[in-house]
């Protein structure tokens, strides 16, 4: 008799574990209410949008298709712009960053005199 191998008894209860899976009721039936509701939402969706193209007064596939393209480089374009606006701000708020930082270690580097008449001066 031939000795199981550690990766044959690992197929054999996974194959035994799906079995069992997918023979078991209240499984089969979750799975099929799953898939009867997604059904029906997809269902709503394209009526939805049929509803929407149909108000947009696009007569053909391909002109609902030209303007859906349309819309989604538009969307593509805005989003492209937010971020590089997005990176400029960042950009500018470290360089305003390092700004403050160099002033005020020059603040703290030079010493204040003050004059005779009570005003502060710079070295």
């Amino acid at each position: 008799m031939k000795k199981e191998t550690r990766e044959n008894q690992i197929d054999k209860l996974i194959g035994t574990y799906f079995d069992q899976l997918w023979s078991n009721p209240f499984y089969l039936n979750g799975m099929g209410q799953l898939m009867r509701n997604n059904l029906a939402l997809r269902q709503q969706w394209n009526k939805q949008m049929e509803t929407l193209l149909s108000l947009w007064q696009l007569p053909n596939q391909q002109m609902q298709q030209r303007t859906l393209h349309q819309i989604n480089t538009l969307l593509s374009e805005w989003r492209f712009e937010r971020d590089e606006l997005n990176e400029r701000l960042d950009s500018m708020e470290s360089e305003l960053a390092d700004l403050k930082a160099t002033v005020s270690s020059k603040s703290k580097e030079e010493p204040k005199r003050v004059n005779k008449s009570g005003n502060a001066q710079a070295e």
